[in-house]
């Protein structure tokens, strides 16, 4: 009989509970592509969908007894090797290596992320409250992260050398005074 064994999911379970050997490598001949198919379609790499049809088909064979509506282990395949993959990519997920300066060790680093960013956007917003003028001089001293030379800031922006100086100062002074305005949280001696 081991060689006769029909195709039909009701004909193959029940050889399977018997132990026939042939009716196991039907089933897995028969499905295990479809469950290789749906890992895959899941997002699955080839090595974890191969995982997926051996976990799968480890479930069968300690939930076949349990089987009641023979006629649909197809859903019952379909079911399992979706709800497998599913938790085959959370785990992966969680356990995807990450560059640890990415992240936080604390919630305290997140909260001081969060007050960084605020701070930055208080700068802009206290940037756009200066004139031109001064905005130019600034981003041209500060707003890369190589240093410029006096010299070069002085050709750009069309001024004497001697003046940058000095007018980066004003700038500076204007600056702050517009900070204190957009964001006088930052000024009140609690930081």
């Amino acid at each position: 009989m081991a060689h006769d064994v029909s195709t039909d999911d009701e004909t193959l379970i029940d050889a399977a509970l018997r132990g026939d050997g042939r009716a196991w490598t039907i089933l897995i001949e028969k499905y295990g592509q479809l469950v290789w198919s749906i890992g895959r379609s899941c997002g699955l790499s080839a090595a974890d969908a191969d995982d997926l049809v051996q976990v799968v088909f480890g479930a069968l064979v300690r939930r076949l007894e349990q089987i009641e509506q023979r006629d649909r282990l197809t859903g019952w395949i379909i079911t399992t090797a979706k709800r497998e993959a599913w938790r085959i990519c959370e785990k992966a997920r969680r356990e995807r290596p990450t560059a640890s300066e990415d992240l936080p060790e604390s919630v305290d680093q997140i909260e001081d992320d969060d007050e960084i960013f605020a701070k930055r956007q208080a700068v802009r917003e206290a940037m756009d409250g200066i004139g031109n003028r001064c905005r130019e001089l600034l981003q041209e001293l500060f707003g890369n992260s190589q240093v410029p030379s006096y010299e070069d800031v002085a050709a750009r922006l069309g001024l004497s050398p001697n003046s940058v100086g000095p007018t980066r100062r004003r700038c500076l002074e204007d600056l702050l005074e517009s900070l204190e305005s957009v964001a006088p949280e930052f000024f009140s001696g609690s930081s």
